[in-house]
């Protein structure tokens, strides 16, 4: 009888625990903040991500401010990626103006061959201590004004290409730099074509 008694015991020991883990798990997924881009969509066409969602198109003359956030529609998604951990998609095409990631912190983005005027990863001008961190590039991504790295931390970029193209860029690509305060980068292929100054 005291055998009985015990294996009772002990199972339903065990399936309450279980049943405790059960809910408290669900209590932490309920808890989860569900990313709700609302406030940014301006085409609904395209997926969450895609860059064309929030207004950015390449080959495209539309304004650079987003009507709603009253920035540019750049920083806009770059803010999305950070504080959402939203990956943003670029499809092909040249979006002419340079991408720019100051400060940033977990940004992924996927390119489809998004041609930029120029490359950079730092931390923001008017700060020395805040570097942009863990920034993960996939896909190809081309630049025609160079790409430069300084004051980054775990920079990961699948494929690069920098390359001058004078109708698209003022002047000729300036090829890659990567400066003081970068550690942990990452570049599994480069490929720089004519770069230089003046003449050709």
């Amino acid at each position: 009888m005291k055998k009985y008694f015990v294996i009772l015991f002990i199972s339903l020991f065990f399936s309450c625990k279980t049943d405790k883990k059960t809910e408290d798990s669900s209590k932490r997924d309920s808890k989860k903040e569900i990313f709700n881009d609302s406030l940014y969509v301006l085409n609904k066409n395209f997926k969450v991500g895609d860059v064309r969602r929030y207004g950015i198109y390449p080959d495209s003359t539309f304004g650079n401010i987003h009507p709603k956030t009253k920035i540019s529609k750049f920083q806009t998604v770059l803010n999305i990626a950070e504080n959402h951990g939203v990956e943003l998609f670029f499809p092909k095409g040249y979006y002419g103006r340079g991408l720019f990631l100051e400060s940033k912190k977990n940004i992924k983005i996927n390119f489809d061959n998004a041609e930029f005027n120029t490359i950079t990863i730092s931390a923001a001008r008017d700060s020395i201590i805040k570097k942009s961190e863990n920034i993960r590039f996939k896909g190809t991504v081309i630049s025609y004004g160079g790409l430069a790295i300084t004051k980054a931390i775990d920079v990961l970029i699948d494929n690069v290409y920098i390359k001058t193209n004078l109708r698209k860029n003022v002047s000729r690509s300036r090829g890659c730099h990567i400066y003081a305060g970068a550690e942990n980068i990452t570049i599994k292929y480069l490929y720089v074509d004519d770069l230089g100054s003046g003449s050709k």
